[in-house]
């Protein structure tokens, strides 16, 4: 992955942003796609949580284990290459 320079030569995006695309796309977010992501975020973990409980009964755990599986889902989504996994 090339990012464009300012003379049209391409450069190497930084280590940091190969671990990390949210460091390459996060500068160009704009405001108007805030609402959406909000509303995508809340409707994901709005079936997460009762998906993680059910799937905590099969497993033979209690269910309030969703309530502590369902945070890391956020921890990975700096990691990811899309916006729209960021929330």
């Amino acid at each position: 992955m090339t990012t464009p320079a300012k003379d049209g030569i391409q450069t190497r995006p930084s280590p940091m942003v190969h671990f990390m695309p949210i460091l390459a796309w996060l500068p160009n977010y704009e405001r108007t796609w805030l609402r959406a992501d909000l509303i995508a975020g809340l409707t994901v973990v709005a079936l997460l949580i009762p998906e993680g409980m059910a799937y905590a009964e099969i497993a033979g755990v209690p269910p309030k284990a969703a309530f502590y599986a369902a945070p890391s889902a956020y921890c990975y989504s700096p990691f990811s290459a899309l916006r729209a996994n960021w929330w």
